[in-house]
């Protein structure tokens, strides 16, 4: 059986949280939107400047989070992945 075909081309919103505690301080929830899928699959695996305890990507075509979002990174059909 094959994967699912991923639209890595449509808008993406991103959420994401700088803290771990379970009352999360004012403005520890932060939110960024992405052009693409790609893009913001991108930023969360390979923007390290950050700490993000938890996040999750948003889209038409669903919610994606922590570790599908690394599985959508190693997929195949990943648009431009560095060295590949």
């Amino acid at each position: 059986m094959s994967a699912p075909t991923i639209d890595y081309a449509g808008a993406a919103d991103v959420f994401w949280c700088s803290s771990a505690k379970r009352q999360m301080p004012k403005g520890s929830m932060r939110f960024q939107t992405f052009p693409t899928l790609a893009e913001a699959v991108r930023f969360l695996v390979t923007d390290t400047t950050e700490t993000r305890f938890q996040y999750a990507i948003d889209t038409d075509q669903g919610r994606y989070e922590k570790d599908e979002i690394a599985a959508l990174y190693e997929r195949p059909d990943f648009p431009d992945r560095p060295g590949v």
